[in-house]
């Protein structure tokens, strides 16, 4: 199937640039690119690159959250969609998102309001957001995003709301979560924001380029 599909991209490639990245523990999918000529990106996966750690944590046992005096937990059930697509748009600041691309999301399996959680500040402001995605069959979830807004952030809303998000996620069946960020020892804000909580690598992106010739 991989065979196939790095054929085809090459048919329609042209003489573009061919890249792509695989999973570090998928030991035939690297034999395979390899043998379509590709090769280690060294610029894309360097300690400065752009490819993507991924993290897991086990949650049999997870700390209570600690929010600051006056915040508070919400979930998306709780705010209107023009209240929830504003939290994303302030943690990720300049943001395109709009109430029709959450519509979008809403719609998308596993999608849940009750695993959409967000942090309330004393005045009212979504102060941090996240999305938990439950996989009820392997009883998995993962963090997909998981942002603060910029005039919040250092007070402990994100590890806060992580720990609150995987208190939901056991309580709904998970026993693991996962999480993914850049891995580049040059980019730590993210990582460390993770590991805090208890997240440790389970495997990371290879990019990869097709060679010449």
């Amino acid at each position: 199937m991989l065979s196939g599909i790095l054929d085809w991209y090459d048919e329609v490639a042209g003489d573009v640039d061919r890249e792509l990245a695989v999973q570090s523990a998928d030991v035939e999918a690297l034999a395979i690119v390899a043998k379509h000529g590709y090769a280690f990106d060294a610029e894309t996966g360097s300690d400065n690159g752009s490819w993507v750690q991924f993290n897991t944590r086990a949650l049999a046992e997870v700390p209570e959250p600690v929010l600051p005096a006056g915040f508070r937990f919400l979930t998306a059930a709780e705010v209107s969609p023009a209240d929830a697509v504003k939290a994303h748009r302030d943690a990720w600041h300049p943001s395109s998102f709009t109430e029709v691309a959450f519509e979008r999301v809403r719609r998308t399996w596993p999608y849940r309001a009750d695993l959409h959680v967000l942090v309330a500040a004393p005045d009212g402001t979504l102060a941090a957001t996240a999305i938990i995605w439950l996989d009820e069959a392997t009883r998995t979830a993962e963090f997909e995003p998981v942002g603060t807004h910029r005039d919040f952030r250092r007070q402990g809303l994100g590890t806060a709301l992580q720990l609150h998000g995987m208190h939901r996620a056991k309580a709904a069946g998970a026993t693991r979560m996962l999480v993914a960020c850049l891995g580049a020892p040059a980019r730590l804000a993210a990582r460390a924001l993770y590991f805090g909580v208890g997240f440790r690598e389970l495997g990371r992106d290879v990019p990869q380029i097709k060679q010449e010739g």
